[in-house]
């Protein structure tokens, strides 16, 4: 086994006391990064600047990376180098270290990635070899030599984890585009594979068939300590299920952040063509009109909380004493407390100069 998978123990002692059973106190030591690199420079064969330049990043077991930016940032060229494209089939130069489970993935093929790395894209028709369910999710594992029984139990788990049992005869061709890239990623997770790499593989599913595809994927990180890398653009999906969030600009790294620090970041993301989550542009603007004050709310729950808060107070201000009932009564037919309150937010605004 590859020692970049292996566990890891070390010991600590008092140095001027004699090693005995109970000097010792064995800790774990952190995960060896699956994902390494450093200063490392890419350009594509022809091209006058380098599709990725100076890049520095780890993913280590078990995370949950998203990667973002606009089009050109480098996020597809970082997805070919991980699963080892780019030199082999999108010729270029590059510099740096660029590792993939401690193997230079610009030197290997995907032979000796595919050991370890998944890949899922965005076009599943581009992935599908196979005539029907059964076969597409069977290919790989047969061409590895498998036995039988084990290529059988991995094919129904992978199936049963994407909500496809039952359509194992089913021809591929007759699949929808979410099916379709529901099948490729149980032929991935059929591989049981230490990384797996997304481009944009939420493009053809509906919101809730994205959920559950990243939940699925962060359920194996949690569990069987599976590291993703997911290029995508929908930041709000990201910040639900990631661990971190990575922005990039001109091939380089801009942010990486956690999910708490991704709405202080908004300015930059914004600035580098990132789409924001709406709550994240309604607290900026209610920042930047003071209704909102400092530290701003990082997650979508706590944005909730406080704008309620802030109608709650904008509520009290505007209600003239003598208008106040002695008892609470009912809203009135055609309104409601919180359509009231939004109206008073909205009066708030206006006086402040900053649309509603």
């Amino acid at each position: 086994m590859n020692a970049l998978f292996s566990e890891k123990q070390g010991r600590v002692a008092d140095e001027n006391a004699a090693p005995s059973a109970s000097s010792f106190s064995p800790r774990a030591a952190p995960a060896a990064p699956i994902v390494r690199l450093e200063h490392f420079s890419f350009t594509y064969e022809g091209a006058a600047r380098p599709a990725l330049a100076d890049l520095d990043l780890e993913v280590r077991p078990g995370e949950f990376v998203g990667v973002v930016g606009a089009e050109g940032s480098g996020r597809t060229t970082l997805f070919r180098v991980l699963n080892g494209s780019a030199p082999r089939h999108f010729r270029g130069t590059w510099s740096g270290i660029a590792e993939v489970g401690g193997l230079d993935a610009c030197e290997v093929g995907h032979a000796e990635l595919g050991v370890f790395v998944a890949s899922i894209f965005d076009d599943p028709d581009a992935q599908i070899v196979s005539l029907t369910v059964e076969e597409e999710v069977c290919f790989a594992l047969v061409q590895r030599g498998l036995p039988s029984d084990i290529v059988a139990a991995r094919m129904k788990e992978a199936l049963a984890a994407v909500g496809l049992s039952g359509l194992e005869r089913r021809a591929t061709s007759s699949l929808s585009g979410g099916q379709k890239q529901r099948l490729v990623t149980a032929s991935a997770l059929a591989l049981e594979p230490k990384l797996v790499l997304l481009d944009e593989s939420t493009a053809s599913l509906d919101p809730r068939g994205a959920r559950g595809l990243y939940s699925l994927l962060r359920a194996k990180c949690q569990k069987k300590g599976l590291a993703v890398v997911a290029v995508e653009r929908d930041l709000e999906l990201l910040m639900e299920y990631a661990d971190r969030v990575v922005a990039m600009e001109s091939g380089r790294v801009v942010m990486d952040a956690g999910r708490r620090d991704i709405a202080p970041n908004s300015r930059l993301l914004k600035r580098i063509g990132v789409r924001l989550p709406a709550w994240i542009e309604t607290v900026d603007a209610l920042g930047a009109s003071g209704l909102l004050s400092a530290p701003l709310p990082a997650t979508e729950a706590e944005a909730a909380a406080r704008i309620v808060e802030l109608l709650v107070e904008s509520k009290a201000r505007t209600t003239r004493p003598h208008a106040i009932p002695p008892t609470i009564s009912p809203a009135p037919t055609g309104g409601s407390l919180t359509g009231n309150m939004e109206e008073n937010l909205a009066e708030s605004l206006a006086e402040r100069e900053l649309p509603a």
